[in-house]
C-alpha cells in the first residue's frame, strides 16, 4: 500500500561483535531506512548483539549445530517478525557453511518465499575455478547453491556493474526475466573531513595507510616495501595500518609483524589494532595517501574505499575485473597503477606527496564520487523506491 510502513528483515552472515563488513554495511543501511519510515530488524547467526554505534537497531541471533539448524531457527525468528520483504545479504559461506556450501540459505529463502518478497543482495558469488581438486569441488557446490538462491529471489541486487552484466547474461540464457539491480556498498565508518596540518596531535605531518583486514590477495608486503622507498625521500612519513589484523595465534598476522620487524622503517610503521568505527574514520581522515593493496582492484563492493574517498584522501589502487572505469577515473578521483609491486605503489605515493595541486584535484574528485554515488542517503534511495514506497 503506497506510503504504508514496511517491515524489512535483513539476513546477514555476521554482526557485532564479530568483525564483518556486511554487518557494518547493513547497520548503516538500516539506519537510513529507519530514518525514512521503515521498520527494520537484522537476523544472523550467534553471537550477535546491538552495535554500540547504533544500539537502537533490532538484532536477532540464531544458534544451530549445523547451517540447516541455524537456518531453521532464523526462519522462526523471521516469521515471528512478519516482514513484508526479506533481504538476504548473500555470501556462500554464511550461516556456518563450509567452503563446499550448504543448502541452508536456499532452504530459508524457499520457506519465506510467498510469505514476503525475497530480495537477494549478492555480496560474493562463488569460488573461481582453480586446479586444486578440492577447490574445484567447492566451486561446483557453491555454484549450485548460488543458482538455487538466484532462482528463489524475487528481486536481485549485486554490488558491481561487472557482476550485473554477468548475472544478466546468466538469467537470459536460462530464460528468466528477473531484473538485476546495482546496490553499491557505502562506508562502514562515516567519512570525516581531513584535519588541518598539525591538528592531529601527532608530529608526523604525512601519513600513508590503509584500513583493511589480512586476507588472501591483499599485498601488505608490497605496501611495506613501497613505504621503505617513500621514507628514503621523505623521512617525516609514517605508515598506518588500520584495522583488526588478528592475534599472534594467526599465521598471517605473525608473518606481517615479522616483515615489519625486518624492515629498516619498522619504527615508522604503526598498527592500530581493532578500533571502533568512529576512530577508524579519524585515522583515515588523517592520512595523506590511501593505499588499497587488493589485487581485485578498486570496486563499488568495498566498504573501506568510500571512507577515504569521502574524506578526500587520494586513493592508489589497481584496475581489476570488478572496476567500473566509467566510475573510477584515473587521475580524476583515483590513481590507477599497473600492478601492486612496491615500485609502482611508491611512485604513485611520491607523486601525491610532491605535487600538491594534483593531490588536491584527486581529493576533490574523490569527495564528489562519494557524495554522488557512495553516500548512505544515495544508497538507501536505491532500495527505497520499490521497498518502501511501492
Amino acid at each position: 500500500m503506497p506510503g504504508s510502513k514496511q517491515r524489512l528483515a535483513m539476513v546477514i552472515p555476521n554482526y557485532y561483535p564479530v568483525t564483518c563488513g556486511i554487518g557494518d554495511f547493513t547497520m548503516r543501511l538500516t539506519r537510513e531506512l529507519v530514518g525514512r519510515g521503515a521498520e527494520v530488524a537484522l537476523f544472523t547467526q550467534a553471537p550477535a548483539a546491538p552495535n554500540p554505534e547504533c544500539s537502537s537497531i533490532k538484532v536477532f541471533a540464531a544458534e544451530g549445530r549445523t547451517p540447516l539448524q541455524t537456518a531453521s531457527s532464523l526462519r522462526e525468528l523471521i516469521v515471528a517478525f512478519d516482514p513484508s520483504e526479506v533481504f538476504v545479504h548473500y555470501v556462500p559461506h554464511m550461516l556456518g557453511a563450509s567452503r563446499f556450501g550448504s543448502p541452508a540459505v536456499p532452504a530459508l529463502m524457499a520457506h519465506l518465499k510467498g510469505r514476503a518478497r525475497v530480495t537477494a543482495v549478492f555480496h560474493e558469488l562463488y569460488f573461481a575455478w582453480t586446479w586444486r581438486p578440492d577447490l574445484v569441488l567447492a566451486a561446483t557446490f557453491q555454484r549450485l547453491q548460488f543458482s538455487a538462491a538466484l532462482g528463489l529471489a524475487d528481486r536481485v541486487f549485486v554490488t558491481t556493474a561487472a557482476r550485473k552484466r554477468s548475472l544478466e547474461t546468466m538469467l537470459r540464457s536460462s530464460g528468466r526475466d528477473t531484473q538485476v539491480e546495482l546496490l553499491f556498498v557505502g562506508a562502514n565508518a562515516p567519512p570525516l573531513p581531513r584535519p588541518p596540518p598539525g591538528r592531529t596531535g601527532n608530529p608526523v605531518r604525512r601519513r600513508l595507510g590503509v584500513f583493511s583486514m589480512l586476507r588472501r590477495g591483499r599485498h601488505f608486503d608490497a605496501m611495506i616495501d613501497a613505504f621503505e622507498i617513500v621514507h628514503q625521500r621523505h623521512p617525516d612519513t609514517e605508515l598506518v595500518l588500520i584495522g583488526d589484523f588478528g592475534t599472534d595465534a594467526s599465521q598471517p598476522y605473525r608473518a606481517l609483524k615479522e616483515h615489519i620487524a625486518r624492515s629498516p622503517v619498522a619504527q615508522h610503521v604503526r598498527l592500530t589494532g581493532a578500533l571502533p568505527l568512529w576512530r577508524v574514520a579519524e585515522e583515515v581522515a588523517a592520512l595523506d595517501v590511501y593505499l588499497f593493496p587488493d589485487e581485485n582492484g578498486a570496486s563499488t563492493r568495498s566498504s573501506t574505499l568510500p571512507i577515504a574517498l569521502g574524506s578526500g584522501v587520494p586513493v592508489i589502487a589497481t584496475c581489476g575485473a570488478d572496476t567500473a572505469t566509467d566510475f573510477f577515473v584515473d587521475g580524476q578521483n583515483i590513481i590507477f597503477i599497473p600492478n601492486l609491486g612496491a615500485p609502482a605503489l611508491a611512485a604513485a605515493a611520491l607523486r601525491v606527496l610532491e605535487e600538491p595541486s594534483w593531490a588536491a584535484k584527486l581529493s576533490l574528485g574523490g569527495r564528489l564520487l562519494y557524495e554522488q554515488h557512495l553516500s548512505w542517503p544515495v544508497i538507501a534511495e536505491q532500495v527505497l523506491p520499490r521497498a518502501v514506497l511501492e
